[in-house]
C-alpha cells in the first residue's frame, strides 16, 4: 500500500479538517452537486457533477474515463485512462454540513460505523500499489460567517502522479469524511502512512492511524501542554480545548512557551519558538527545542537531545538513576540513561542520585540534584550549585561561582597543574589563581597538582592537598588536615584538629598564632596542644608562633623553629636541625648529631649525645652552650670578623671551667666544659 500524506493548504487558526457527524443525511446524497475535476496526465481534464442515484445512501459521477460513485462505506473510483489527479469542490454540493442547532459539535460516530474518523484512506486490498498519494485539503470556509452555525466546505484534490506508474490507471477504493466537515473540535485522522495532524482550536481528536504520524500545533494561538502518553481527552491549553491523540508518535510544538512530553514510543518532539519543556520518556527519541531557551529530558533510551538557538538546559530531574552527562562530547555518550547525544545545550540540572556533570568551553549553568554530585565547569565563566547532598565541584578556568547549596560540600583542584588559592572564609570575589571567582556553602577543599594555599573558615574542614608542596590552614573549627604528597605545611588553627601530613617531609606551623603552642611529635594520639585538642601524624618538621612554644621532635630527623617567643625546643632521637629564632630559648638536641642555632636572644643550648653543632651568628646576642664536648662537637661562628682560631682567641677569656667569647655588640657565647686551647679544632670559621 502506498504512503499517504495529509496536506492541508490554508492555516486559517479555526477552520481545520477533519470532523465526524453522525446524523439522518446519507453521505451519497450529501454530495449532490458537488464538482469533479479529472486532470489527466497527458493534460486533458474532465469535468464532472455529482448525482445523488436514491435518497439515502448512493451517489455518483461519471464521465469518459474515469467513473465515481459511493455508497456506505467506500468511493469506487475507475480510471480507463492515466489520471494525474482528482479534485473534489463541496462548494456547489447540496448538503454538505447543515444545521438547525447553535452548537458546532455533531460529532458521533465516523462513515464507515466507527468512532475513528479519517481525512482519507485506502481500502487494505490496494497494498500492491506502490510509491506516495497525497490528499491536499484547501478552502475550508464557513458559509454563514457563522462558525456555530451554518453550512462549511472544502475542496479535496487526490494527487496520483508519485504513484510508480505517474498516476492511477484502474480502480481504485477509498474513502473520507469530506462530506460533514466542521470548524472547531476536529477529529483528523488518516491510517495509513507517515502523517501530520493539525487540530487547531476546539476539542480535537487525531487519530494517526498506522506509520508514524505527527501533532502539530505550530499554529496555536497559545502555550500548549501535550503529553502523548496519556489516554483519553487532555487540556491542551486555552486556545486548543481539549484533545484526545491516537496513535501519535511525534510532536511539534507552538511559538509559545509549551510543555511537551513523549511517550514510551520512539517519538520526535520539536518545541519550535518560546521556552519549552521537553520529556521524551522512554523510547529513542528526538528532542529539538527550536528557538527560545528550552529544558530538555530525554528519559531512558538512546536519545538525541538538541537544545538549538538560545540558552537550553538538560535536565534530569525526576529520575533516581545516576546520571553521567558531559557538554563537551558532540557524539554518542553513555549517560546512565542510554547512549545518548546532546548538541547545543548549555546548562545542566542532575537528578536524585549521584550525579556527574560536566561542562564546555561555553559559560555553563550546572545544578545538582538530590544526591552526591560531582560537577566539573572546565572553562568559561560557570555558575556550579551542587544543591542537596554531599557534592564536589571544580570551576575549572574562569570567574565562575561555585556554591554547594544544602549538605557538606567540596572544591576540588584535582587534575589541575596550576598552583591554586582558596579562602573558604572570603564570600566575595577572589583570585584562586584559575579565574577570579565566588565560593559559597562549601565546607572542604581538595588540592591540585600545583603548590597551592587553601584555608578554611570557622566550620568544621577537611582539606587535603594534591600533589605539590601545599600551605593549609584549618582556622576555627574541628578540621581535618591531609596533606596528601609534596612537602607540606599544616595548620590546624583554634579547634580540636587532625593534621596528617601523609607522604613528604611535612610542617606543623603555629607562625602567626599568638597563643602559646605545645607539640610532641612523638605522640600519635590525641594532645593537648594549646589551640585544641590535636591529632598529629607523618609529620617531620615544627615552627612556632608568637607566644612561648614548647615544641619536641621524634625519633626521626626533626627541623623545629621556634617563633618570636621564649620557646623550648627538644629535639629527641634522629639528626635534628633546631633553631631557636627570635626570643630566650631553650634548646635541647637530645640523641642524634644535631645542629642548634638559638637565633636571636639570650638562649640556653644543650647538644646531648651525638657530635652535635652549635650554630652562633652575629646578631645572635647572649648565648649559653651547657654541654660542649671537645673534638666531638663543632661551633660554627658566622658573620664575624674572625678567620681562625687565633684571631678568636683574641675574644677569648676563660671563666672556671668555660670560655667566654666576647665579639662586642652584645654578642657573647659561653661555652662550659672546655678551655681555649682545647677549642682549637672545634670552631669553624663561615
Amino acid at each position: 500500500m502506498p504512503s499517504i500524506d495529509i496536506v492541508r493548504v490554508d492555516d486559517n487558526p479555526y477552520e481545520t479538517i477533519g470532523g465526524i457527524r453522525e446524523d439522518t443525511a446519507s453521505r451519497g446524497v450529501d454530495l449532490e452537486g458537488a464538482q469533479i475535476t479529472a486532470v489527466y496526465a497527458d493534460g486533458s481534464v474532465e469535468n464532472l457533477r455529482w448525482h445523488a442515484l436514491d435518497a439515502y445512501t448512493y451517489g455518483g459521477a461519471t464521465g469518459t474515463s474515469v467513473d465515481m460513485s459511493f455508497g456506505f462505506d467506500w468511493h469506487e473510483l475507475a480510471a480507463t485512462k492515466l489520471l494525474a489527479s482528482l479534485q473534489i469542490n463541496l462548494q456547489p454540493a447540496n448538503s454538505v454540513f447543515d444545521t438547525t442547532l447553535d452548537s458546532d459539535d455533531q460529532s458521533g460516530g465516523s462513515t464507515p460505523g466507527s468512532l475513528s474518523g479519517f481525512p482519507f484512506r485506502l481500502a487494505p486490498e490496494y497494498e500492491e500499489i506502490a510509491g506516495n498519494l497525497i490528499a491536499n485539503y484547501s478552502g475550508i470556509v464557513s458559509i454563514s460567517g457563522n462558525e456555530a452555525v451554518g453550512d462549511i466546505y472544502t475542496t479535496m484534490v487526490i494527487d496520483f502522479t508519485n504513484l510508480s506508474a505517474g498516476g492511477l490507471l484502474g480502480d481504485l477504493r477509498w474513502n473520507s469524511d469530506i462530506d460533514t466537515m466542521r470548524v472547531s473540535g476536529d477529529l483528523v485522522s488518516s491510517n495509513q502512512g507517515n502523517d501530520t495532524l493539525v487540530g487547531g482550536a476546539g476539542n480535537d481528536t487525531l487519530d494517526g492511524g498506522h506509520g508514524t504520524d505527527t501533532a502539530d500545533y505550530l499554529s496555536a494561538q497559545g502555550n500548549v501542554l501535550v503529553n502523548l502518553s496519556m489516554v483519553g481527552s487532555q487540556d491542551v491549553g486555552a486556545s486548543q480545548g481539549r484533545d484526545t491523540l491516537i496513535s501519535i508518535e511525534n510532536l511539534m510544538g507552538s511559538r509559545f512557551n509549551d510543555i511537551l512530553i513523549g511517550s514510551a514510543d520512539a517519538n520526535v518532539v520539536v518545541g519550535n519558538e518560546g521556552d519549552d519543556r521537553i520529556n521524551g520518556l522512554a523510547g529513542n527519541d528526538v528532542l529539538e527545542g527550536g528557538l527560545g531557551d528550552d529544558t530538555l529530558a530525554g528519559g531512558l533510551g538512546n536519545d538525541t537531545l538538541d537544545g538549538g538557538v538560545g540558552v537550553d538546559w538538560a535536565t534530569f530531574m525526576g529520575e533516581s538513576r545516576a546520571a553521567r552527562l558531559d557538554l563537551s562530547i558532540t557524539g554518542p555518550q553513555a549517560t546512565g540513561h542510554g547512549v545518548d547525544v546532546v548538541r547545543n545545550i548549555e546548562n545542566i540540572h542532575g537528578g536524585a542520585s549521584n550525579d556527574l556533570l560536566l561542562g564546555n568551553a561555553g559559560a555553563n549553568v550546572i545544578r545538582g540534584g538530590y544526591g552526591a554530585d560531582t560537577i566539573h565547569g572546565r572553562y568559561g565563566h560557570d555558575l556550579l550549585q551542587g544543591n542537596a547532598g554531599d557534592d564536589i565541584l571544580n570551576g575549572g578556568f574562569g570567574n565562575d561561582s561555585l556554591d554547594g547549596g544544602v549538605g557538606v560540600d567540596w572544591v576540588t583542584f584535582m587534575g589541575e597543574t596550576r598552583a591554586a588559592r582558596l579562602d573558604l572564609a572570603v564570600t566575595g570575589s577572589q583570585a584562586t589563581g584559575h579565574g577570579v571567582d565566588v565560593i559559597r556553602n562549601i565546607e572542604n577543599i581538595h588540592g591540585g597538582a600545583g603548590n597551592d594555599h587553601l584555608l578554611g573558615n570557622a566550620g568544621a574542614n577537611l582539606i587535603r592537598g594534591g600533589y605539590g608542596a601545599d600551605t593549609i590552614h584549618g582556622r576555627y573549627g574541628h578540621d581535618l588536615l591531609q596533606g596528601n604528597a609534596g612537602d607540606d605545611i599544616l595548620n590546624g588553627g583554634f579547634g580540636n584538629d587532625s593534621l596528617d601530613g601523609s607522604v613528604g617531609v611535612d610542617w606543623v606551623t603555629f607562625m602567626g598564632e599568638t597563643r602559646a603552642a605545645r607539640l610532641d611529635l612523638a605522640v600519635t594520639g590525641s594532645q593537648a596542644t594549646g589551640h585544641g585538642v590535636d591529632v598529629i601524624r607523618n609529620i617531620e618538621n615544627i615552627h612556632g608562633g608568637a607566644g612561648n612554644d614548647h615544641l619536641l621532635g621524634n625519633a626521626g630527623a626533626n627541623l623545629i623553629r621556634g617563633g618570636y617567643g621564649a620557646d623550648t625546643i627538644y629535639g629527641r632521637y634522629g639528626h635534628d636541625l633546631l633553631q631557636g629564632n627570635v626570643g630566650n630559648d631553650i634548646l635541647a638536641g637530645g640523641f642524634g648529631n644535631d645542629t642548634l642555632d638559638g637565633g636571636v636572644g639570650n638562649d640556653r643550648i644543650r647538644g646531648g649525645a651525638g657530635a652535635d653543632t652549635f650554630v652562633f651568628r652575629s646578631g645572635s646576642d647572649h648565648d649559653v652552650i651547657l654541654d660542649f664536648q671537645d673534638d666531638i662537637d663543632t661551633i660554627q661562628l658566622l658573620d664575624f670578623e674572625v678567620a681562625n682560631f687565633a684571631q678568636a682567641r683574641t675574644y677569648a677569656s676563660e671563666s672556671g671551667s668555660a670560655v667566654v667569647l666576647d665579639f662586642g655588640h652584645g654578642d657573647v657565647l659561653i661555652i662550659h666544659n672546655t678551655t681555649i686551647n682545647a677549642l682549637g679544632n672545634d670552631l669553624v670559621f663561615v
